[in-house]
Parts: C-alpha cells; structure tokens; sequence
C-alpha cells in the first residue's frame, strides 16, 4: 500500500529539519501527512509546525538534550508554551 505519513529529518539525529524542506514535501505529497521528525525545540517549533502537520520531537525533550536521561519536565513545559504562544 501507499505511505501513511511521511516524515522529513535534518542531515543527522537531532539536526533541526529545515521548514523549506518540510514546504516542499508537504508540497509534493499531496493528502499524505508530513512530519518533522528531527531538531525540533523550543526555540523552532512555531516555525517547523507551521510547515508541518505535526512534529516529532524525542532527544530535545531529555535532560541536558541527552537520549539516554530522563524526560525533562520543564523543556516539555518550555515546548508546550511555545505551542500555545504560536498557536
């Protein structure tokens, strides 16, 4: 069958993915969904999600940005208001 969704990354695990990249995709995939699945923050999250149908977001959410720590409670809380603010 065809692709659920499609997901676009940056050039390496944890590289912010370009939202140009994520136009172009969503451009060309017609009634797919996109996902940004690399590099997302806090920081870029309006600007990604507003190419994007969502985000996925792992590594930024660990403690000191680290994979093998424990969620960070407060990057989650940072992430969560820099949705509501963009939003």
């Amino acid at each position: 069958g065809l692709a659920d969704a499609i997901v676009v990354t940056g050039v390496a695990t944890g590289q912010a993915t370009l939202a140009e990249e994520v136009a172009r995709a969503v451009a060309a995939a017609g009634s797919v969904p996109v996902y940004a699945g690399s590099g997302v923050t806090a920081k870029n999250v309006i600007n990604i999600a507003g190419q994007a149908h969502g985000v996925i977001v792992g590594t930024w959410l660990k403690i000191d940005g680290e994979v093998s720590n424990p969620v960070d409670e407060q990057r989650v809380h940072r992430l969560r208001a820099a949705l509501d603010v963009g939003g």
